[in-house]
Parts: C-alpha cells; sequence; structure tokens
C-alpha cells in the first residue's frame, strides 16, 4: 500500500511545494510594494537618490529581521505544543518525557552555532564554501538518522530538519546579514569607505538562506504527507533530492539575475 501511495504523495509534495513558493514570491512581494517600495517611491521625489537607495536598503533590512524572528518564534511554539508537549513526537503518540525532547533541541542548537562556526572561520569563500556547503549537508541528514535511531517518525524528523534550518537562517538573518548591512549602510552615510568583508559575509549568508529556504519549506509542509511519514520511505533520499533540486533552482535564479543585468547593461 505504500509503494503505490508515495508516488501520488511525491506528486502532491512537488505541486504543494511550488504552490506555497509561488505565493510566497507573490504575497512577499505585494507586502514589499505596499510596506517598503512605496516609500521608496515618496523618496525618490524628495530626496537625493543615493539617500532614498539607503533608505529603501534600511526599510527591507527592518522587514527581513523581525519578519525572520516572527516566524521562528512562532514556529518553535508550535513546536513545543505540537511535539514537546504534544502527540506527535512519538509512535505511540504519548506525551514525551523531559529526558526524550531536551536532546534533540540541544543538538539542533549546537548544530545551528556548528554551521555558523564553520562558514565564519572555514568556508568563507570559494571552493572551500561549497565543500563546507557538502558537510554541512551531511551534518544534517546524520542529525536526521540520529533522530531515527532514537525511534522518532518521519514527521517528527522532517519537522526538526526543518527547524534546524530555520534557526540556522534567523542566526544568519540577525548575527551575520543585519550586522554586516547595517556598517555598510552606516558607512554609506557617513560617505566613508565600506568595509569589503562585511558585503562578502552579508552576501554569503543571504545566499545560504536562499538555498535553504527551499528544502525548510518542503520539509514543513512534507510533514503530513502520509506516504512520506511513514515508515520506510527513506527520507534521507528526499531530503538529499530536496538540496539537489533547491540547489538547481537557485541557480537558474541566480543565473537569470545575471543574465538580467548583462542585458541592461
Amino acid at each position: 500500500m505504500e509503494s503505490v501511495e508515495l508516488p501520488a504523495d511525491l506528486l502532491q509534495l512537488s505541486l504543494r511545494w511550488v504552490h506555497v513558493l509561488a505565493a510566497v514570491v507573490w504575497v512577499g512581494f505585494t507586502f514589499w510594494i505596499e510596506w517598503v517600495w512605496s516609500s521608496f517611491a515618496r523618496d525618490l521625489e524628495s530626496q537625493p537618490t543615493q539617500s532614498a537607495r539607503l533608505g529603501l536598503l534600511a526599510r527591507t533590512l527592518f522587514w527581513l529581521r523581525w519578519g525572520a524572528l516572527a516566524a521562528w518564534l512562532t514556529g518553535a511554539t508550535l513546536l513545543m505544543i505540537l511535539y514537546y508537549a504534544g502527540p506527535y513526537l512519538l509512535y505511540t503518540g504519548a506525551r514525551p518525557t523531559l529526558d526524550e525532547w531536551a536532546p534533540l533541541l540541544v543538538v539542533l542548537l549546537l548544530l545551528a552555532v556548528a554551521y555558523d562556526l564553520l562558514f565564519r572561520y572555514v568556508g568563507r569563500r570559494g571552493w572551500m564554501e561549497g565543500l563546507c556547503g557538502f558537510v554541512w549537508i551531511c551534518a544534517a541528514l546524520g542529525f536526521g538518522r540520529w533522530l531515527e535511531d532514537r525511534g522518532l517518525p518521519n514527521r517528527a524528523i522532517f519537522v526538526h530538519l526543518g527547524a534546524l534550518f530555520g534557526t540556522a537562517m534567523l542566526a544568519n538573518v540577525w548575527l551575520r546579514i543585519w550586522p554586516c548591512r547595517r556598517r555598510l549602510l552606516n558607512a554609506a552615510l557617513a560617505g566613508g569607505t565600506e568595509v569589503a568583508p562585511d558585503r562578502v559575509t552579508a552576501e554569503m549568508r543571504s545566499r545560504h538562506n536562499a538555498l535553504m529556504a527551499l528544502p525548510l519549506l518542503m520539509l514543513m509542509i512534507g510533514a503530513d504527507q502520509p506516504g512520506l511519514t511513514g515508515t520506510g520511505t527513506g527520507w534521507p533520499w528526499i531530503v538529499g533530492g530536496l538540496f539537489a533540486v533547491s540547489a538547481c533552482v537557485s541557480w537558474m535564479l541566480y543565473a537569470s539575475l545575471e543574465s538580467l543585468r548583462a542585458w541592461r547593461g
């Protein structure tokens, strides 16, 4: 029965993934135009172009960091309610004890810290960034395997992997992207010279967030697909495939952006 359900679930999941991703882009740009671009357009009429652009960046960073924090806090609350104090962490449906869920949370947070340190001191650019990215994916899969060895169902594994990526993404926004962009913004306002490492770090961590966002969406919406959350569905291949597809999609988006820039001259 499971072998029949799995292809149908994969099809549904693919459709839901594209649907949710398109909705995120649509709604996100709708809000961005209404809350950010409209103010920028008014600034262009009354301020120098450079000043208006800096104001646009400041407003974008405001919504970026507070939106990230709101998403993480609500997600963490749901994780606590449904899994650590609810019926979805264990196969039995029983409420887990502190000894059963606390190690999961600790390891998740430690892995998020390890990701930050890995790319802060080792994978800063070039082929080392790609190598560290591969190490990060392997660490995430290893985390999932460890959760499986502890007796967690696939649904809980998917959600915890999504929580891992979400935590790393939140840390990127608040600890790397925002501080670096703030220093670049202040340097531009003061008419000084920007610090090159800040730009490199901000761009790299933003790129990482874009790459992790796609698997995160798939993992979270796929947690309710019966064929994927049953036993024996080969979740490591599914998660590995998510990263491969996400890398291809992101590469195509970046390539399209570069082509647009070249076309505009």
